[in-house]
Formats: structure tokens, C-alpha cells, sequence
């Protein structure tokens, strides 16, 4: 009897050992399993990854090498271009006169159409006339249409600035709207009017014989020069010891321009 319950008890511990081992091994087994799915999955992944890598490496050096050609291509039809130097056709620089209160801005304006009938016949250049009024003086916009269409007015509709409270900001009061009126009138000619270059002339100046014919040469040096933001016919800088009075054909470079007076950009 003694021996049978020792069997059996013998029996049941190496089953039950049996049954521990069985799972271990399938345990392994299946971890062993995944592992090497997973190992051959991540290889997979990464030749995927890096032949995927290896294209888009490719793909950048052909549009890096196809933007190279296109840039030598620009320089080349650039370098043809500035060889022929062919002129267009017609050339037109508006010139715009910031005006205010002065009725005697008729006196800039005479001549600028006076010179711009000389200047017809000459060359290839056109100058329409636009003259910017924010004032409501209505003396001087009685003047301005007396021209009629010889002249474009352009004129704000609201006004460009509110009136300031503070005494002491009332000093700089004429400041900002003649800064707010060279604002709006440069946004009519570059935006509204699409132009590219203008020539701007206040209203109180008396102008030279010449005064066209030196922003058709300052045009010219702009067009060919992309360092030179504007030309000036006046500066602060051009006083007698500062310039050589012997060669009036020499022109300045300067790294700003105090007041504007009459310039072209």
C-alpha cells in the first residue's frame, strides 16, 4: 500500500515537472519565436529605410545639380544680356512732387513740363507728371487743376495722420505727416500704379536745365548697379568742403540721405 502511494506521489512530482518544463520551453520557444520575427522584421525595415534614404539622397543631388545648371544658365543669358545692352523701347520714370499748401508749386511744375517736351525729343524716356495734394488748402488745388491733363493729381481721401493731444508731441506734428504723405504717395506710384522708379520733387524748388537729363544718367546707373538704393540731386554732405568743385561731373556714394528734396529710386 505504502509503495503504491509512493508511485503515485512519485508520479504526480515528475508530471508536474513535466507539465513546469513543457511550459518553460514553449515559453521560450515563442520568445525565441518573436525575437527572430522581430530581428527580421527590423531588417526588413531598415533595408526598406535606408533604400528609401538612398533615393531621397539621390533625388536632392539631382535638384541640387539641376538648380546648379539653372543658375549658370541665368548668369549666362545674363551676361548676354548686359553685352548687348539693347535699350527698351520707350522708358517711363514717373515724377512725382509731394505738394501741401504752396500754390507756387506751379513753378516746379512748369518746368518739369517744359523739360519734359525737351527731353521728347531727345531720347526714349517718358515722364508723366503725377503731383501728390494731402492738404486741404484749396488755393493750391485750385492751381493744380489748371493744369488739367497735363498732370496726374492723386490725392488721400482720409486723412493721412490723427491730431495728437500731447503738446509736446505736437512739435514733431508736421514730421509725421509729411513721413505719412511720402508713405501713401510712394504706395500710389509702386502699388497702384505699378511703376518701378520714380523721381520725387517738393513743391517749393527751383529746377536746373538739366535736371532730367542727370536722372536719365542716375537712372542708367541704377538699372546697372543693385548696391545703389537711389541717386540724389542734393545732400546734406555736398557742401564746399566736402566735394571737389573742379569736377562737377564726379558723383558721390553715400551710406544714407538725410532729407529727400529731389532724388530718384
Amino acid at each position: 500500500m505504502k509503495c503504491d502511494e509512493s508511485i503515485n506521489q512519485t508520479y504526480h512530482l515528475a508530471a508536474w515537472s513535466w507539465n513546469r518544463l513543457s511550459r518553460s520551453v514553449i515559453v521560450e520557444l515563442v520568445a525565441t519565436v518573436l525575437c527572430i520575427y522581430f530581428i527580421f522584421r527590423f531588417a526588413a525595415l531598415y533595408e526598406s529605410e535606408t533604400t528609401l534614404m538612398s533615393k531621397l539622397i539621390s533625388t536632392l543631388q539631382q535638384l541640387s545639380n539641376s538648380l546648379d545648371d539653372h543658375i549658370m544658365l541665368q548668369m549666362e543669358l545674363h551676361s548676354k544680356l548686359k553685352r548687348t545692352n539693347v535699350p527698351p523701347d520707350k522708358v517711363t520714370i514717373p515724377v512725382l512732387v509731394i505738394a501741401c499748401n504752396r500754390p507756387t508749386a506751379s513753378r516746379p511744375i512748369d518746368k518739369l513740363l517744359q523739360l519734359k517736351s525737351e527731353m521728347l525729343k531727345q531720347n526714349n524716356f517718358e515722364f508723366p507728371i503725377f503731383v501728390s495734394h494731402a492738404c486741404d488748402d484749396h488755393a493750391t488745388e485750385k492751381v493744380l487743376r489748371s493744369y488739367q491733363d497735363s498732370i496726374t493729381v492723386i490725392k488721400p481721401k482720409a486723412p493721412l495722420i490723427n491730431p495728437v493731444q500731447s503738446s509736446s508731441l505736437k512739435v514733431f506734428e508736421g514730421y509725421r505727416h509729411v513721413s505719412h504723405h511720402y508713405k501713401w504717395a510712394l504706395d500710389q506710384i509702386f502699388m497702384a500704379h505699378n511703376y518701378s522708379t520714380v523721381i520725387i520733387v517738393e513743391d517749393d524748388l527751383d529746377l536746373a536745365p538739366d535736371f532730367l537729363s542727370y536722372f536719365v544718367g542716375a537712372y542708367n546707373l541704377l538699372t546697372q548697379d543693385n548696391t545703389l538704393f537711389c541717386a540724389s540731386a542734393f545732400n546734406d554732405n555736398g557742401r564746399l568742403q566736402l566735394i571737389d568743385i573742379t569736377r562737377p561731373e564726379l558723383l558721390y556714394r553715400l551710406v544714407a540721405i538725410i532729407f529727400v528734396y529731389f532724388c530718384i529710386f
